[in-house]
C-alpha cells in the first residue's frame, strides 16, 4: 500500500489517486495506492526495478487499465482516460528513454508535437527555451546522443503546454552533464509554475 497524504486531506489535489490497484493481466503489481499532488509540488517515486514505478505512471496516464479505485485530475474522474487525450487534462508523459522516432528530424518531432496544441509558431519559443535544438533541427533523431534526445523530449513536452508532467526515469543512462541539464531544467520549470 502506498499513501501520499491522508485521504481526508485531498481537497486541493490537482492529481488524486484513491485506492488504486493495477497490474498486467492477472498479475497484480500495485494495490491500494493513495496519493495527492498539489499545485507546485513535485512527487518522486523511488524504488528498485520491478517495484511498480512505471506501472503507476502508465496506469494514471491511461496506458494500463485500472483494476480498482479512482483517478482524478482537478477533481474530474479520469478512470477511462485514453493516452491521446492526456494533454486535454494538462498531462504529459515522458516515457523512459524518451519517445523518439529515429527516421524523423528534430524539427519534424517538434512539428508533430506542436500540432497537439495547433500552434506551429511555438516552435520558435522551443528553440528559445532549448537553443541547442535549433542547431540540431535538421539532424535525424536516430543520430542524436542520449542527452540530445533528452533535450528533444523536453522540447516536445514544452510544446504540449501542459502543467503536470509524468517523468519515468528522466536521467537514466545520461552523461553527467545531461543529468545536470535535466535537473536544472526541471528546477527552473518549477519556479515558473
Amino acid at each position: 500500500m502506498i499513501n501520499w497524504r491522508s485521504v481526508n486531506k485531498m481537497d486541493n489535489c490537482i492529481l488524486e489517486v484513491s485506492n488504486m490497484s493495477t497490474g498486467y493481466g492477472t498479475k497484480s503489481v500495485l494495490e491500494n495506492v493513495n496519493l495527492c499532488l498539489e499545485k507546485g509540488e513535485m512527487l518522486f517515486i523511488i524504488g528498485q526495478n520491478g517495484s511498480g514505478k512505471s506501472t503507476l505512471l502508465k496506469t494514471i496516464s491511461g496506458n494500463i487499465a485500472l483494476k480498482q479505485g479512482d483517478i482524478r485530475i482537478n477533481g474530474e474522474l479520469i478512470n477511462e482516460l485514453e493516452m491521446y487525450k492526456m494533454t486535454e487534462y494538462g498531462i504529459s508523459y515522458f516515457i523512459q528513454g524518451g519517445l523518439i522516432m529515429p527516421e524523423l528530424t528534430v524539427e519534424e518531432h517538434l512539428l508533430l508535437s506542436s500540432k497537439v496544441k495547433k500552434n506551429p509558431s511555438s516552435i520558435d519559443e522551443t528553440f528559445y527555451e532549448f537553443p541547442n535544438l535549433k542547431n540540431l533541427k535538421n539532424k535525424l533523431a536516430g543520430n542524436l546522443s542520449g542527452g540530445e534526445r533528452q533535450m528533444l523530449s523536453f522540447g516536445m513536452l514544452f510544446l504540449q503546454e501542459t502543467n503536470l508532467w509524468f517523468l519515468d526515469e528522466p536521467t537514466s543512462g545520461l552523461a553527467p552533464k545531461f543529468v545536470d541539464f535535466t535537473i536544472d531544467y526541471l528546477k527552473e520549470k518549477m519556479k515558473k509554475e
